[in-house]
């Protein structure tokens, strides 16, 4: 099949590697590689613990058969996109076609019914944009990245993603109000950094319509999950105690006290 997001085939013809990043989130982790092994046993599953020490979280690996890696914290904004280049070199030793990156917190609730070809040159999930028209960057919302085999090889053996562009001094992925308080709080972004390499690159990002990915819970994105087969983040009652829960988000900027709208793309 083919249109606007590329050449798609059944989910079921393509070989998946799972990524997952932790750090300080073992309980979510936990649940989440559960629910992945109830719906995809056969997949490779791949965690990188980002400088957290915690012993538990290789436990958690081995009870569900996934690989365990005790990495180096890349997490600061003085590393640019070295998660994400540290991510590609892991995937690509593997054999699998699709990349599927996720957060401890993703909710994988059935298996995907299409995936893109891995040959098409890609990534996909749920597109977020931002920075004004001089400078617009497009990317894949963090919660749920697809990458192809081949857009995952071009991008690796491109180093963009260690380009001193997305260091301190220039930090060229914070190109929004919400990106550039991020950089200052001292972390970097799998986001913007990899839009940043994409945009380079000429690699699209294209919507993947079984994913629904937001960076923070809204009544109003859990009312359009629909049929997804990824959703992030995953519900918890928590979230209704908290006043953003329930503000569109178009309107949080204005009616919300400042301390809320942190963290807003």
């Amino acid at each position: 099949m083919t249109d606007a997001s590329g050449r798609r085939i059944a989910a079921d013809r393509t070989r998946l590697c799972w990524f997952i990043q932790t750090s300080g989130d073992r309980e979510p982790l936990e649940r989440t590689l559960a629910r992945l092994r109830q719906l995809y046993v056969e997949s490779r599953v791949l965690v990188v613990s980002d400088g957290d020490p915690d012993p538990e979280i290789a436990r958690a690996c081995a009870t569900h058969g996934a690989a365990f890696t005790l990495g180096e914290r890349l997490f600061g904004v003085e590393h640019g996109g070295a998660p994400v280049q540290r991510m590609l070199e892991q995937f690509l030793t593997t054999d699998a076609d699709i990349l599927i990156k996720i957060d401890p917190d993703t909710d994988v609730r059935r298996r995907f019914t299409t995936l893109p070809d891995p040959s098409e040159v890609a990534v996909y999930g749920t597109v977020q944009s931002a920075g004004d028209d001089r400078n617009r960057l497009v990317s894949i919302q963090g919660g749920c990245i697809i990458v192809t085999r081949r857009a995952a090889e071009r991008l690796a053996s491109s180093a963009r993603l260690l380009s001193d562009r997305l260091r301190p001094p220039a930090i060229a992925w914070a190109v929004s109000a919400y990106s550039r308080a991020r950089a200052a709080a001292g972390l970097t972004s799998y986001d913007w950094t990899l839009g940043w390499a994409c945009r380079e690159l000429g690699v699209p990002s294209r919507n993947h319509r079984e994913v629904f990915s937001r960076y923070r819970a809204n009544l109003f994105d859990q009312l359009s999950f629909r049929r997804a087969a990824v959703v992030h983040p995953r519900f918890e009652w928590a979230q209704i105690l908290e006043p953003i829960f329930y503000v569109p988000r178009r309107w949080s900027a204005r009616i919300l006290p400042r301390s809320y709208r942190r963290g807003q793309p």
